[in-house]
């Protein structure tokens, strides 16, 4: 009695079995030119393509996609930036999490800048927001406030805000707390 599941067949690589793949990852989700390279990339290693072939394949499809704006990191990184905002992220985290998509840091400053127009202090508001969602500072309990005042610090410095930043976000007083 086997009891082993049978093998899926092997993924086929050509063209338009690339572009298949391609086009049903961008109809769920938006990606970067590098994303989708590694996403194209693990295919054909799956179907055992050779690299040399595959990356031909590969680049071809991408400068296609590229120059009908199917592709854009540029797109990519500004909506990146505001969603990231709004839910709280500094600059450096955002920043971080671009180029680790691939984009391109210079890209990822102008998304970031762009963002940051929009308010007049981004940095103030997205740490307020980041404050807010983990309940941390003024959003605590009036009782455990000062108790975990040098956590709620510490949250918001591996956040990536600096610690001015983040004493105001926390409602911090000039004089306060010069122990972090």
């Amino acid at each position: 009695m086997n009891k082993r599941k049978p093998t899926a067949p092997q993924p086929v690589a050509d063209a338009s079995t690339l572009e298949q793949v391609a086009l049903r990852h961008l109809n769920r989700f938006d990606a970067t030119v590098a994303g989708m390279r590694r996403i194209l990339g693990a295919h054909c290693r799956r179907a055992g393509l050779g690299q040399a072939e595959a990356r031909e394949l590969i680049e071809a499809l991408l400068a296609r996609y590229s120059a009908s704006g199917l592709l854009d990191d540029a797109r990519y990184a500004a909506a990146a930036a505001h969603g990231q905002r709004r839910r709280g992220a500094s600059r450096r985290a955002i920043e971080q999490k671009l180029m680790q998509r691939g984009v391109a840091p210079a890209d990822a400053r102008a998304a970031i800048d762009d963002a940051d127009s929009e308010a007049d202090d981004a940095e103030l508001t997205a740490a307020l927001a980041f404050a807010r969602r983990r309940r941390l500072g003024q959003h605590r309990a009036p009782a455990d406030r000062t108790k975990f005042r040098q956590k709620d610090l510490a949250a918001l410095a591996r956040a990536g805000f600096d610690i001015d930043t983040a004493r105001r976000a926390l409602g911090a007083r000039d004089d306060d707390d010069e122990s972090f």
